[in-house]
């Protein structure tokens, strides 16, 4: 191995430079050197023991192949020999035990497909045709015939109604149960006003428990017995207390004057009775005209009038002065009532031009009205 002469400090520029070349020189030298070592040592048999050459790693490759050949050779032979232990079944064994189960198995479809058909079911089983005549817990279910029961049936259901349905099921009727609060419970009875689709109409009701039971409510509509309607104890009572009555009056030219009371001033009706109409009948006996002496009949429009059934309770006729008209009057005419605080105008009525402006002329009149 050359040695390589480092350049130092102090060399000139051509001396560093020719010991740069020669170390360079030395160094491709050395490698050629080493190279050459290394190929003879790869074609050499001077390796260590840890190595194995390429004639021993064949030999051994080839044994390896032999002895696999030859086990494979033995397991093919063992594969369709007899000479398998206790813990295998052989094919035809096999094949027998599952001809055997096919045929369990078909004589058990028969069996079963037989006993579905058959009546050899036990108690826990009902045939669909005995089914069909259950009443059923859900659904839509037809039941006809006459059914008897033990004891008295009850409906229950969150609702508190049973509804009726013609056989569309269309609903045509509801029984509904009722709560008034206090206790007080009841019925009601609707009817479908719709021949499509609800409209309920209430009908008929009774209170069956509480401290108001045992009322029968009916609705307020007008109730038909035939083609007679009912009366109602507020109409019957309206009729008894109702009759004809006349107020008389007589008006004159020198005493006429605003807000006049002509005639009585306590005509009292009796309580809760309806004011129906008014008729005056005017009676001018100081005119010269083909009116006189001749009783005139005309309406006084009013709107039907309870009387209260309290406080004081009275009719009148009072007179308001009307304008001139060729020396005649037309009086206003008032019938006017107590209802108890305050004092209201039933109805108006101007009598017309028939009362002289002259002194000591007057008519003579009744208002007529029905209760």
């Amino acid at each position: 191995m050359a040695d390589i002469i480092p350049v130092l400090g102090n060399d000139t520029l051509d001396n560093g430079r020719q010991k740069f070349n020669e170390a360079i020189a030395n160094i491709n030298q050395e490698c050629s050197d080493n190279i050459a070592a290394l190929i003879q040592h790869e074609g050499s048999g001077d390796h260590d023991g840890r190595y194995y050459t390429q004639t021993l790693v064949d030999g051994i490759a080839t044994q390896l192949s032999n002895a696999i050949a030859a086990a494979n050779a033995l397991l093919t032979t063992h594969k369709t020999s007899s000479d398998h232990d206790s813990r295998y079944y052989t094919q035809a064994l096999v094949d027998g035990f599952v001809a055997t189960l096919n045929g369990l198995i078909t004589t058990a479809n028969g069996s079963l497909t037989t006993h579905k058909a058959s009546g050899d079911h036990d108690a826990r089983y009902i045939l669909a045709s005995a089914l069909s005549t259950l009443i059923q817990t859900t659904g839509t279910q037809t039941i006809g015939g006459s059914k008897t029961f033990t004891s008295s049936p009850t409906i229950k259901n969150s609702s508190g109604e049973l509804i009726f349905t013609d056989g569309s099921d269309q609903p045509t009727m509801k029984l509904s149960a009722v709560g008034y609060g206090g206790g007080v419970v009841g019925v009601r009875i609707y009817v479908n006003s719709l021949s499509t689709g609800t409209a309920w109409v209430n009908v008929f009701e009774a209170t069956g428990s509480g401290t108001d039971s045992g009322k029968i409510l009916l609705p307020a509509r007008d109730v038909y017995a035939g083609a007679n309607r009912l009366a109602t104890e507020l109409y019957v009572q309206a009729r008894i207390r109702s009759g004809t009555f006349g107020i008389p009056f007589v008006i004159d030219t020198g005493t006429i004057a605003a807000n006049t009371t002509y005639g009585p001033t306590l005509l009292v009706p009796p309580p809760g009775a309806i004011l129906k109409d008014a008729t005056t009948m005017v009676h001018n006996d100081s005119l010269s005209s083909a009116n006189t002496e001749n009783a005139a009949y005309s309406g006084m429009p009013i709107t039907p009038y309870l009387f209260p059934t309290d406080g004081s309770r009275w009719l009148e006729v009072r007179a308001l002065s009307g304008p001139s008209d060729g020396g005649l009057l037309s009086p206003t005419l008032e019938l006017k009532s107590n209802n108890g605080s305050s004092v209201v105008t039933i109805g108006t009525f101007v009598a017309g031009s028939i009362m002289a402006s002259t002194a000591n002329s007057h008519v003579r009149g009744t208002i007529l009205f029905s209760i």
